[in-house]
């Protein structure tokens, strides 16, 4: 397959903004209680090797208002210590939090996702961690953790008892949608005022000499990014980001990285500097990573746009703590922030009832999540990234977030990893767009068929050099109950550079959500 450009990568969430949200009317305002929690733990796989992992959760509560304790939550767990540099596992969490005395609480979960490495027996991929845990108030909103989990890779390695250590933060988070009855005016000053930030962009390494890898050359690559922020006060943020290669021979490379930011006028108002430190894991690719840890320090020029948008160049420094891989970094990105109405810690609820915005402050911004499945039917001459050829088909779980950009056509973002199939490891990182077809329909007023392409990053155990990969196909979709849509796809997914490729059959499950954005 011809290769693309890589600065075809961004073109879909640069489109994202291009259509203003829906007008509000009355808006009734709904808090959704969340939580991020940040953990460190030594897991013990059988035989010699050692694995520490940080682990990094966002969790829903009251998914179901039957069950008013229970939470639904998307996590992560990456090796920073060890013999397992590059170690990555992405799963869901579904658990019950029993609140005790004092604000104490005490919590069982179990955690299911697909993961693996370079090195290492991951067996086929899966991951079970469920635990039972404690925690203790630290303020208002910050708690400690002590957590006791059983993680296992069933066919694999990973199989024992551990202790978790960490802390856990509770905020509120605002949906929205039109009222049927009339409210009283909320005035837009009681709210805070809650910048997001969606950045899609490539990031070039260039690895000094000291750099070493298990096979081949230790050359430059260009990785894909997806990164948020949170706002701390006007000038100071803490960003969060996934890439993953997608140009040079680096295929199966990725990281996580988070830290902290800050910005501001430099020049002139439409010149800002930036200065960040960053500290995650990665590894893959064959990179020698030592345990996985990284440390990133950047520094560049924001230039902000139109419509909440901006561009930014940033130069840095990468580094592995403990392993023989480092280099300078340059990345461009294109960054869209608006502002969401929030609440203080302090601000009663329960006004909430009767009091909502007007259309004159805010505005309906329509997103969807998803859960997905993915099942891949590999061809006759795939082979693994060690050139042995793959029999078996690969079964993955994954992530997805949409917006729509113009009517019936959507721009999504979507992560998997493998579960199941002959490589324990594998892993994607998509961009794509959606375009839904005004065909006749098996249900008219529910269903909807729909043509998808995407490209983005796969690699982990797959011959598959460059990392990049297109994808394209087709599906439908019916909505079974209001806010929730059911999808089934059929597609055919290409390496760029290698032989992996093969037949994908799709199912999601989608949950729409809007949120209270600020207009003026």
């Amino acid at each position: 397959m011809r290769p693309f450009p890589q600065w075809f990568l961004l073109l879909g969430l640069l489109l994202a903004a291009a259509a203003p949200p829906a007008a509000a009317q009355d808006l009734e305002l709904v808090p959704q209680r969340t939580r991020w929690r940040l953990s460190l733990e030594h897991a013990d796989p059988q035989g010699t090797d050692e694995l520490g992992l940080l682990g990094l959760h966002y969790d829903v509560f009251d998914p179901l208002s039957r069950f008013p304790d229970a939470y639904l939550g998307l996590g992560a767990y990456a090796g920073v210590w060890g013999d397992r540099g590059g170690y990555l596992a992405l799963g869901v969490e579904g658990g019950w939090r029993l609140p005790l005395k004092n604000d104490w609480a005490f919590e069982t979960a179990l955690f299911v996702g697909g993961g693996g490495s370079d090195f290492g027996d991951d067996g086929n991929g899966l991951v079970l961690r469920p635990h039972v845990a404690l925690e203790a108030p630290l303020n208002r909103a910050w708690a400690w953790r002590m957590e006791v989990a059983y993680a296992a890779s069933p066919g694999g390695d990973l199989d024992g008892l551990q202790l978790a250590l960490g802390f856990s933060g509770t905020r509120q988070f605002l949906t929205s949608d039109y009222s049927a009855f009339e409210l009283d005016p909320l005035a837009p000053s009681e709210l805070n005022r809650e910048p997001l930030r969606l950045e899609p962009s490539l990031l070039y390494f260039d690895p000094s000499s000291g750099t070493r890898r298990s096979f081949g050359q230790s050359n430059s690559f260009t990785m894909l990014g997806v990164r948020t922020h949170h706002a701390l006060g006007r000038n100071i943020y803490l960003p969060i980001e996934y890439a993953a290669a997608v140009g040079g021979d680096a295929g199966g490379y990725r990281q996580v990285m988070f830290g902290i930011g800050e910005w501001g006028p430099r020049f002139t108002p439409h010149v800002w500097g930036v200065k960040e430190v960053l500290v995650g894991a990665g590894g893959g690719g064959g990179y020698d990573t030592g345990g996985g840890a990284l440390v990133q320090i950047n520094a560049g020029l924001e230039f902000p746009l139109k419509n909440d948008w901006s561009a930014s160049i940033k130069g840095g420094y990468l580094t592995a703590i403990d392993g023989n891989f480092d280099g300078w970094t340059l990345q461009a990105a294109a960054s869209w922030s608006p502002s969401f109405y929030s609440t203080s810690r302090d601000f009663d609820l329960e006004r909430f009832y009767d009091e909502g915005l007007s259309e004159d402050d805010a505005m309906l911004d329509e997103y969807i999540v998803s859960l997905r499945h993915k099942s891949i039917s590999i061809a006759g001459d795939v082979r693994d990234a060690n050139g042995n050829q793959l029999d078996d088909g690969l079964q993955l779980i994954g992530l997805g977030l949409q917006r729509q950009i113009v009517e019936d056509l959507d721009v999504e973002i979507n992560t998997f990893t493998a579960w199941d199939g002959d490589v324990g490891g594998y892993h994607e990182l998509g961009l794509g767009l959606r375009y839904r077809l005004d065909v006749l329909q098996p249900w008219q007023s529910t269903g909807q068929f729909y043509l998808k392409y995407q490209l983005g990053s796969a690699g982990g155990g797959v011959d598959n050099r460059s990392g990049l990969f297109h994808e394209v196909g087709a599906g439908w979709r019916f909505t079974p109950s209001e806010g929730l849509w059911v999808a089934a796809e059929m597609a055919r997914i290409e390496s760029d550079r290698g032989s992996f490729g093969g037949d994908v059959i799709g199912l999601h499950f989608e949950w729409a959500f809007s949120r209270p954005r600020v207009t003026r």
